[in-house]
């Protein structure tokens, strides 16, 4: 169990980790893009073509973009460490193998069935199907007092007789013979035992049927936060190939006075959202991919992904 949990932290951190990189990266190219734009406003001011108004917007708008880039930073630096403290290194050190080039895994669907027969390794379904086999096991024990039990045990020519759980009086080794007394006896103390252990084993098995029950769950919202996440990202993807090329279409018609400033500036923007979207829905994909990981405990089929991309894809709890 704790070798799934840290093993699903240390993938989710990785990913969040990738995606604020890659954030971080469309924030300052964009953010290089206006500054770069109002540096050409501020141009055009001086030779009279535009005005204090148009200038103020732009340095504005690069100065939002900018704003946003300490948050990530930090949110880089927290990210790694808890990486590190994870995969047991000094917090102050840098994590090995996240400063490369990288490339959010592909997914593929799961072959029906397969879900139901990952779950039997999860370690809390493992643990409750134990109990369950362990409390029926005192519950037949429970149920067998009703037989007669006889126990001599030989103590310096006297014997200690004892049944079924009864300390009965000391006997003469030399008259001992067979003892033998009915359950009947203690009929009330045998049947209140039978019926808390029976309570007992139920109560396990209603903790099973909960566990089992959990599982589908977990295993269910991760797979739908897949299909989601993987149709949006498709939608996404079509949205910034045409916003880009829109960009680039705006800032050539700026460039020769066709189109206002502003107009500019809302399609940065809107490339900017695009952008980040796309890149949140990557990670929301590769979080729900670890969460289905942890959900069928420790499996992950019909996933392809590069051994480096998915640090914990080899990874098996034991």
């Amino acid at each position: 169990g704790a070798r799934l949990l840290v093993a699903s932290e240390v993938g989710r951190q990785y990913f969040v980790l990738r995606g604020a990189q890659e954030q971080l990266r469309i924030v300052e190219s964009l953010a290089s893009a206006q500054r770069q734009t109002a540096d050409r406003v501020a141009s055009r001011v001086r030779e009279g073509q535009a005005s204090a108004f148009d200038l103020d917007r732009a340095r504005a708008e690069a100065d939002g973009l900018e704003a946003q880039i300490p948050p990530l930073r930090t949110l880089l630096g927290t990210t790694q460490t808890k990486l590190a403290v994870l995969l047991g290194r000094n917090p102050s050190a840098a994590v090995v193998g996240v400063e490369g080039a990288f490339t959010w895994p592909a997914t593929r669907g799961i072959v029906p069935g397969q879900p139901g027969e990952l779950l039997k390794r999860r370690p809390d379904l493992i643990a409750a199907e134990a109990r369950v086999a362990a409390e029926g096991l005192r519950s037949a024990e429970a149920r067998a007092q009703w037989w007669p039990k006889l126990f001599l045990n030989a103590l310096v020519g006297r014997q200690d007789l004892r049944l079924n759980a009864l300390d009965l009086a000391p006997v003469r080794f030399s008259n001992v013979a067979l003892a033998f007394a009915a359950p009947v006896f203690n009929a009330g103390r045998i049947e209140a035992g039978v019926q808390a252990q029976s309570a007992r084993a139920d109560e396990a098995l209603l903790a099973w049927q909960k566990s089992v029950l959990v599982a589908v769950q977990e295993v269910e919202d991760s797979l739908l936060v897949r299909q989601e996440q993987n149709a949006r990202s498709a939608a996404l993807v079509q949205t910034v190939e045409h916003r880009r090329r829109s960009l680039q279409r705006a800032e050539s018609l700026q460039r020769e006075g066709q189109i206002d400033l502003l107009v500019l500036l809302d399609v940065q923007r809107s490339v900017l959202a695009s952008e980040l979207a796309l890149s949140d829905s990557r990670l929301q994909q590769a979080l729900a991919d670890v969460q289905l990981y942890k959900a069928l405990g420790g499996g992950l089929p019909a996933v392809t992904a590069d051994a480096t991309s998915i640090p914990l894809a080899a990874r098996t709890p034991k």
